[in-house]
């Protein structure tokens, strides 16, 4: 079981603020531990430092990686698909032939399309508070079954200092946890980008293409998810070839969070059990 193996503290295992270019775009990522790859894709305003527990519940047996999503600078050229192909092209710079693919909700969206068109590089596929498609609802609704508290927005003069400079970003106090903690690390995003993310949403309908997924699934989903996220995971379950279904019982959406200990030994066990060679 996960639970048995060593805990590394995260301020040892991450490296610092590392980058990689993309596409001619320099995009923040961690990585920790070796082994099997396992890349963890943050939600809708999601970051990297979002897998803290991941870090460290998982770094002593796998090579954990997360990184930024790329912000929307061209809305009409920004879709999956795109995002899909920073991810391969972020396995290529870091010389990863394969590894398990692991996205949160919007991330998910992600980990799908990748999985449709890049098979032979998806070992695993790990999907948590993920959705084929999601009801026809307003944007304000969306915000709330996929965000953990209010989007701060950024700032023209905090994106111009970000395109500048990179920032550590600032401690958390350490008194604010659960979906406080998820807030303050929430990404700063430009209204353009958020307006995109959540367009790519609203649009998203994977069911035609599910299919063409083969690798072994799992969908993890919070007991607690509002209803229709937790129906999603159970049409996941049906639509795609080889899945398995995990409900976290006492949390809500940020399951990998909430119940990083749970969610950590079911990755651990589904890999364990499903790629036994490895």
């Amino acid at each position: 079981m996960c639970s048995d193996r060593v805990k590394i503290p995260f301020s040892e295992v991450a490296p610092k603020l590392p980058t990689i270019d993309i596409d001619g775009m320099r995009v923040a990522y961690e990585e920790a531990g070796t082994g099997l790859p396992i890349v963890f894709i943050p939600g809708l305003v999601g970051t990297k430092e979002w897998f803290q527990y991941q870090f460290t519940g998982l770094g002593g047996s796998y090579r954990v990686i997360s990184y930024e999503l790329r912000p929307a600078q061209n809305a009409a050229a920004h879709n999956v698909d795109v995002l899909a192909e920073d991810l391969a092209r972020l396995l290529s710079a870091l010389k990863i032939d394969s590894a398990v693919i692991a996205g949160h909700s919007f991330g998910a969206m992600v980990a799908q399309r990748f999985a449709a068109l890049h098979r032979p590089r998806t070992r695993a596929l790990v999907l948590m508070s993920a959705f084929p498609r999601l009801p026809d609802v307003p944007a304000h609704i969306l915000l709330e079954w996929l965000c953990p508290g209010p989007v701060e927005l950024e700032t023209p003069f905090r994106s111009l200092l970000s395109r500048l400079f990179r920032f550590k970003p600032p401690p958390v106090p350490e008194d604010v946890d659960g979906s406080e903690w998820l807030a303050a690390r929430s990404a700063k995003l430009a209204q353009g980008t958020l307006d995109t993310r959540i367009r790519l949403v609203q649009q998203f309908d994977s069911v035609l293409w599910l299919s063409r997924i083969e690798a072994p699934t799992l969908i993890l989903v919070g007991a607690k998810d509002c209803a229709p996220l937790q129906s999603c995971a159970q049409e996941l379950y049906d639509l795609i070839q080889d899945t398995a279904l995990e409900v976290i019982e006492d949390c809500e959406h940020f399951c990998f969070y909430s119940r990083h200990d749970v969610v950590n030994d079911a990755i651990d066990d589904f890999l364990t059990e499903r790629l036994r060679s490895l």
